[in-house]
């Protein structure tokens, strides 16, 4: 069985006692909805497989975009390693440039969004594909 989990800030910090400061990003907790990093989990070999997306076009605020960085530097990699897992560190989402756009019917960037997203789901399947392999 394998799992694909989206993972924001505060109940990931919470739950691996990691020591991050959000302040220091100007993060706002209706940010905090939006996943930073997704844990691909292969239940029976206990493989983790994380990935970032550095992401800020879908809020009006910027800071989002550091989270990845700053989960990593908060020590989330070695915490999941301590809990008994094998982690791969697929490093982040590379998003290139994404298209500008106006607000749509209160969408901001919905453009920027749906290709972000998709860049996200085709990295998806090459880590299951690579998870499947092992």
């Amino acid at each position: 069985m394998i799992l694909f989990i989206p993972l924001g800030i505060s109940g990931l910090c919470q739950r691996l006692h990691l020591n991050f400061d959000r302040e220091s990003l100007r993060l706002a907790s209706t940010q905090d909805a939006v996943p930073y990093l997704f844990l691909t989990m292969a239940m029976a070999d206990r493989i983790l497989g994380v990935l970032g997306f550095p992401f800020n076009k879908g809020q009006p605020r910027g800071g989002t975009e550091q989270a990845p960085k700053a989960l990593r530097n908060a020590g989330i990699i070695d915490r999941l390693k301590s809990l008994g897992n094998n982690v791969v560190d697929h490093n982040n989402v590379d998003l290139g440039i994404l298209p500008e756009d106006n607000n749509t019917e209160g969408a901001k960037n919905s453009e920027a969004v749906g290709a972000a997203n998709k860049k996200v789901r085709g990295q998806r399947v090459l880590i299951l594909s690579a998870i499947r392999q092992q």
